[in-house]
């Protein structure tokens, strides 16, 4: 049976362990017969830890990356998954998912009907902070995300997803798009397998990705509407000796340059940050925070939602105050970097501090 040549990918950063055990268990619920594979996409070490220890309870596969402090990826995540998997069949999914049937019985007669390279998705479901399915939310055709079946040669076909994407992009749109104009076949899944969506609090807001993220997505769609198949190295995994800056992290001191919030608007920062290599090998660029706190210290979520109808009667949005360095520094002086004597680099989670390693 097909389900018995798949591999489940699915992918982690930094979340509860909890849900790699509830998507495992929800599947072997519903005699789901497929190999898994977590991809654990930059997490902390101690995180880590954790999953790998999971994995092994739960008897499936665990692949680690060295990609902590670089922007998160999905696409690159998943790409992982696919290359690394050793069925002719892999489903994506995410951690956040549960599986609520065994899809794989209505895809095993699908394929029968249908010739040609085809790839299947299921409809994902938003459940509310209760669990309670009857109350669960459609997410809709562009919610590519929570479930897809397809045969691992197309993927590789096309290049895997777009690793250009990263943050919080559109790469699902972007991969779906590109099916479609290589002529593969989209197919729907029944509503009988429809999948849920775990509610969990935002994994960000906004402001833990830079402002251009967005435009940079739409920028590789556009490009790739006109070039579907991609020419990339895609699912590379990042070895620990690629990664030279995390034997620096946590054990050396880096000569640190402190900045105060919108210093890297100026046109002349790019030289104050060179001048660091004269000090350290190892610097720490801070930032200041990312969002000014008011007198106030409301939470945003928390005065957005008081002040909803104030605001949409004058037709504008309540907004924090950002500092935007880091945007400067990720769209601007970064790629500027790369192309010097800058061997590694490492973002923290909150995007209030750079670490560079220089070469010596």
């Amino acid at each position: 049976m097909i389900q018995e040549e798949n591999t489940i990918i699915f992918t982690i950063r930094d979340r509860d362990g909890e849900r790699i055990k509830s998507l495992v268990e929800s599947a072997r619920k519903n005699n789901i017969r497929s190999q898994f594979l977590l991809v654990d996409y930059g997490s902390q070490s101690t995180n880590s830890a954790n999953y790998e220890n999971i994995c092994k309870d739960l008897g499936i596969r665990y692949l680690k990356t060295y990609t902590e402090g670089l922007p998160w990826s999905r696409a690159r995540a998943l790409n992982t998954g696919i290359r690394a998997a050793n069925t002719k069949y892999v489903t994506t999914t995410d951690v956040d998912m549960l599986f609520n049937s065994n899809p794989y019985e209505e895809i095993e007669n699908l394929i029968k009907q249908n010739s040609g390279k085809t790839v299947y998705y299921a409809m994902s479901y938003w459940l509310p902070k209760n669990g309670d399915k009857g109350k669960a939310k459609c997410a809709g055709i562009s919610a590519k995300g929570g479930f897809q079946f397809l045969e691992k040669s197309i993927a590789e076909e096309l290049g895997g997803y777009d690793e250009h994407i990263k943050y919080w992009g559109m790469e699902d749109l972007d991969w779906g798009n590109r099916l479609q104009k290589h002529d593969v076949n989209i197919v729907w899944l029944s509503e009988a397998n429809r999948i849920f969506h775990k509610w969990h609090p935002n994994a960000e807001t906004g402001f833990l990705r830079p402002y251009t993220a967005e435009y940079d997505s739409m920028r590789s769609f556009c490009r790739n509407n006109f070039n579907p198949v991609l020419e990339q190295d895609f699912g590379k995994i990042l070895t620990q000796e690629e990664r030279p800056i995390l034997k620096y992290m946590g054990t050396e001191t880096p000569f640190e340059r402190q900045f105060n919030a919108n210093d890297l608007e100026c046109f002349l920062i790019l030289d104050e940050i060179l001048k660091t290599r004269e000090q350290n090998i190892f610097v720490k660029l801070s930032l200041s925070p990312r969002i000014k706190k008011g007198l106030l210290r409301i939470k945003h979520s928390i005065l957005k939602k008081l002040s909803k109808p104030i605001y949409f009667l004058a037709g504008e949005e309540l907004a924090p105050t950002v500092n935007k360095n880091f945007d400067f520094f990720y769209s601007s002086v970064l790629p500027a970097l790369e192309k010097t004597q800058l061997r590694d680099y490492y973002i923290s989670q909150e995007l209030e501090a750079v670490y560079l390693l220089w070469d010596k």
